[in-house]
């Protein structure tokens, strides 16, 4: 297991990982510094955050055997209002209910460090075909 995130303009990797490396780097984010972490579990895929930490967005993808499935991960109450993150590697367009803070990050980071799946308590909008190669 790896971290990867970026630090002063250059990409960084970390092993092994704790939690509290987790929660160290995740609140090192930054719209303008730090703007991304991508906690890797080997072939079993990896959960990312961009943003900050008062908005942040938390991408998830679980590889198969064949092929993949990613999703952007929000709260239970779905809302179809969209809302932007702003970030150092862009703007990120999210649903409102997928605004996340920092502890919420965290939660599904530590989740997904742990076991390697996500609090039932969060929904999952699957984004997978917005990957798919033609």
């Amino acid at each position: 297991m790896k971290i990867e995130f970026e630090e002063n303009g250059i990409r960084r990797t970390i092993e092994p990982v704790t939690e509290n490396l987790i929660f160290e780097k995740l609140n090192q984010l930054d719209s303008n510094g730090s703007p991304f972490l991508i906690l890797e579990r080997g072939k079993e895929g990896y959960i990312q955050c961009v943003g900050d930490r008062e908005r942040c967005s938390v991408e998830v993808r679980f590889n198969l055997e064949i092929g993949f499935r990613h999703f952007v991960v929000g709260r239970k109450d779905v809302d179809d209002i969209w809302a932007t993150i702003e970030s150092k590697v862009g703007q990120i367009r999210v649903l409102k209910n997928e605004v996340l803070t920092i502890n919420e990050a965290f939660e599904l980071l530590a989740s997904f460090f742990e076991s390697g799946i996500l609090p039932d308590f969060y929904n999952q909008r699957n984004v997978s075909k917005l990957f798919a190669k033609d």
